[in-house]
């Protein structure tokens, strides 16, 4: 199997999000299993954590997005749209799904999608649920639009503003 990463270099792990691939080494976890390549990644937001990832599950894995990918990902975004699921327990687990294939258009589509529903409320806020949906979207969008661009985690909010400003 052709690796497609290096020892080193930053990843996109589904939706754990950015990690830095410390090694590629064989290893068996359990005994009389026969050793398999993984991929040890250590997540940027999670000090003091570590993922194995088989190499054979490298389809889980994917590499930031360059400023180009970014640019044209928020100029088709008005086109990409979740509508809002009525039903509490239906929208809580698409909006999970989303979260988990950690698919960067879906993301920012889902963000949408919650910014809009705040925006209906007014005054009301969001249910704790969807609250916490919008911001592990967020986390996950801002830590590799911070990377990629190389802004700081703050920095990536006014890029987006000023993306559309233009």
């Amino acid at each position: 199997m052709t690796q497609l990463f290096q020892k080193g270099s930053c990843v996109i792990y589904e939706s754990y999000g950015l990690c830095k691939l410390e090694d590629i080494r064989e290893m068996s976890f359990c005994r009389g299993q026969e050793k398999q390549t993984y991929y040890v990644l250590s997540p940027f937001h999670s000090v003091g954590s570590t993922f194995y990832v088989p190499a054979e599950s490298q389809g889980k894995l994917r590499l930031p997005m360059e400023r180009s990918e970014i640019d044209s990902l928020l100029a088709r975004a008005q086109e990409d749209r979740i509508d809002w699921i009525e039903n509490r327990q239906q929208r809580r687990d698409f909006f999970r799904s989303v979260l988990g294939a950690g698919i960067t258009p879906k993301l920012i589509a889902l963000i949408r999608c919650l910014y809009l529903k705040q925006q209906e409320l007014g005054e009301k806020k969001l249910s704790a649920t969807d609250a916490g949906i919008l911001d592990e979207a967020e986390k996950l969008v801002s830590e590799e639009f911070a990377f990629s661009l190389g802004l700081e985690d703050g920095g990536v909010t006014e890029y987006i503003r000023h993306f559309y400003e233009d």
